[in-house]
């Protein structure tokens, strides 16, 4: 009899220390199973699940394995709709600031072009003035004298026009036409002009130097490659015009006009 005894005793105490590392293992595994969950649907579906297996566990040590799944399933669904919930308020409160984090550094990038744009049309804003031009310009494959003038004006706070009329020396064919500069953002600084003599228009881009004394350009006229016009300041009152062409690894110059201011 105290044999017996002493065996229940044993017994007693074995299934109790099951019952409490089942219960200890499914709270560890509820736990893992839902640091993963994105949303309180998810998080109470795996938790349901985890929850059921582990009442299992916890209804058979008590022979009654399906009233244990039922209370395991509902304990681990709140569990995991709460912990799943969590993790989807987090989610959106990552995607929010990351949201935030890159429309403020669009927006920085947007005022330094800004920025920069307005530093240029600055810089542009000194040829809005009347101009005398005395120079050569090649035409024919020769150089010929032009003089003329310019008239500069600034065209609704965001360009830049030059009025040109030159003759040349020799045939005294007079040649008008308009030259447009422009700053945008992202493309720098652009030249376009329009003369009578001309079939297509021109078009330049590049960019001024900190001073804002030089302008270097580079033709963008669809069909021709290795032009460049650069315009230095001299002072506010001159500047000097020099065109060149880069053939077969030579640059070579193809006019050059000074501009000096008459008022």
């Amino acid at each position: 009899m105290t044999h017996r005894r002493t065996f229940a005793r044993f017994s007693q105490r074995g299934m109790a220390a099951g019952r409490a590392a089942a219960v200890t293992l499914a709270c560890v595994s509820v736990g893992l199973s839902l640091a993963g969950c994105e949303s309180g649907g998810q998080g109470a579906a795996t938790g349901a699940t985890v929850g059921a297996l582990s009442g299992l566990v916890i209804g058979s040590m008590s022979g009654n394995a399906g009233k244990g799944a039922a209370i395991g399933a509902v304990v681990g669904g709140a569990g995991g709709a709460v912990v799943g919930d969590q993790n989807r308020r987090q989610n959106e409160r990552n995607a929010q600031a990351a949201a935030q984090n890159q429309a403020a550094q669009a927006a920085q990038a947007r005022s330094a072009a800004d920025t920069a744009a307005d530093r240029d049309r600055l810089a542009l804003a000194r040829f809005a003035r009347s101009w005398t031009i005395a120079g050569w310009q090649t035409v024919d494959g020769q150089r010929r004298l032009v003089s003329g003038t310019a008239t500069g004006s600034v065209e609704n706070a965001f360009f830049v026009t030059l009025d040109v009329r030159v003759t040349d020396q020799i045939t005294g064919t007079t040649s008008t036409g308009d030259v447009w500069f422009a700053s945008e953002p992202g493309r720098g600084i652009t030249m376009n002009s329009r003369f009578d003599t001309l079939p297509i228009p021109v078009t330049h881009a590049g960019t001024v130097s900190a001073d804002r004394n030089v302008f270097t350009l580079d033709e963008t006229t669809p069909g021709v490659v290795g032009r460049r016009t650069v315009i230095r300041f001299i002072s506010d009152t001159e500047f000097v015009v020099d065109d060149s062409e880069r053939v077969g690894g030579r640059t070579n110059p193809i006019g050059s006009l000074s501009f000096s201011a008459s008022r």
